[in-house]
């Protein structure tokens, strides 16, 4: 499939995922959706406030290296979704889990039903505790969130929870993703 086709479909592709089921369909404009505005469903919610374990992700794309085969594929564990992993830092103070927790859902919350045509995450979080895990793959670029693991499914958010995940993730000295 030509590189092109190929783009379309993911973005096509990305755009829909966060569709909840039930929803009115996105309205476009331009290069961005409106989609009804979202939350964290509930679920994830509770997972992600009581998270015994939390670990905040830097992420990018993957690009095959040159010459790669078709069929070429991430080496195990080095990738969150289909998404390299930069780095990642375990969260155990509770303030900045707190800080970290409450930005993302104050971001939430101050989305109004934009989001853009795209994916391109560049952060994700992985909580587990009490036997569950749920992996929120973020894309503060396009405003859209997914969710795996024991929850799955997909939200919007705002872009102001990124500059305290940025900082998080510098000073424990963990590279970012170049836009």
């Amino acid at each position: 499939m030509p590189r092109t086709f190929r783009l379309l479909f993911l973005v096509v592709a990305a755009a829909v995922i966060v569709l909840p089921v039930g929803t009115p369909s996105a309205q476009q404009s331009g290069s961005r959706l409106h989609l009804p505005k979202n939350k964290i469903p509930e679920d994830a919610k509770v997972i992600l406030e009581q998270a015994e374990q939390f670990e905040l992700l830097s992420l990018r794309h993957f690009y095959p290296p040159a010459g790669s085969s078709r069929d070429w594929r991430p080496p195990v564990g080095s990738d969150f979704y289909h998404y390299e992993i930069l780095g990642r830092t375990e969260i155990r103070n509770a303030k900045t889990r707190e800080n970290l927790v409450s930005a993302f859902e104050k971001g939430v919350a101050e989305n109004n039903g934009d989001a853009a045509m795209c994916f391109n995450p560049r952060h994700g979080i992985h909580v587990s505790g009490h036997g569950k895990k749920v992996d929120f793959v973020i894309c503060f670029e396009c405003l859209q969130v997914q969710i795996h693991g024991d929850v799955h499914g997909g939200f919007l958010v705002s872009s102001s929870p990124q500059p305290i995940f940025n900082k998080v993730l510098l000073d424990a000295g963990i590279t970012l993703a170049d836009k």
